[in-house]
């Protein structure tokens, strides 16, 4: 476990998901979102900004994206999930589907360091 923040807790990136010729509909929606680094992922539960159930589905949507094989268990995530080089932090994006409206929704997210990318 990591003992201090994130060094570049705060800054701002663009998530880029790479998975190949047929990404799953949740990475189209969070592929070239904004994303706010905010910490790193095995120091989830001491952030006080978000409810457990908030970190408890951004854990559990990484699971599913990252891990297909991972059993389910309950609770979920298991305490034991991987969480080495993985940050969290918040994404905004606007809405996916066009013509429905513009707002701009944030949503926690669990992702690999080797996913984010400078803005530009």
């Amino acid at each position: 476990m990591h003992l201090s923040p994130h060094p570049q807790a705060g800054k701002h990136f663009r998530i880029n998901i790479d998975n190949g010729s047929s990404p799953a509909l949740h990475d189209q929606m969070l592929h070239g979102s904004l994303f706010q680094l905010l910490d790193w992922a095995d120091r989830i539960a001491n952030n006080t900004s978000f409810t457990a159930r908030q970190k408890e589905v951004a854990l559990m949507f990484y699971a599913h994206r990252c891990l297909p094989d991972l059993p389910v268990t309950d609770p979920f995530p298991p305490k034991d999930l991987p969480l080495d080089g993985l940050v969290f932090g918040v994404s905004e994006r606007k809405n996916y589907y066009p013509g429905l409206d513009s707002k701009v929704y944030k949503a926690i997210v669990v992702l690999r360091e080797t996913e984010l990318r400078d803005v530009e």
